[in-house]
C-alpha cells in the first residue's frame, strides 16, 4: 500500500482504490503510543471484509501506523503507514 504524507497524497491514494464490490473496512484497537500537544502516533489493527455469494469474508488483514497533528484544535491524520498480508 505504501506511505502516504498530507492530505492530498492520502486523497489521491484512496480515490485510486475504489471497491468493486460490497466492503466494510474497519479500524479497531487503536492505540496511541506517543504524544505531545501538537503531535501524537497511534497503531490500528485493519480487517477489510467483502461480502460475497457465500456472505461476508475476511479478504485481508493489516496494521495503520499513523502520525496526527492537531490542526486549529482538531488531530488529523499527516502521515499513514499501511501494511497489509493477505490471508493464505
Amino acid at each position: 500500500m505504501g506511505t502516504y504524507e498530507g492530505h492530498d497524497a492520502l486523497h489521491r491514494a484512496f480515490a485510486g482504490w475504489k471497491p468493486g464490490r460490497t466492503q466494510r473496512h474497519l479500524v479497531l484497537n487503536t492505540l496511541v503510543t506517543d504524544w505531545n500537544d501538537h503531535e501524537a502516533h497511534a497503531v490500528s489493527d485493519v480487517p477489510v471484509i467483502l461480502l460475497g455469494s457465500s456472505g461476508w469474508s475476511i479478504e485481508l488483514v493489516g496494521r495503520y501506523h499513523d502520525t496526527l497533528h492537531r490542526v486549529g484544535g482538531a488531530w488529523r491524520i499527516q502521515r499513514r503507514f499501511a501494511e497489509f498480508v493477505p490471508p493464505p
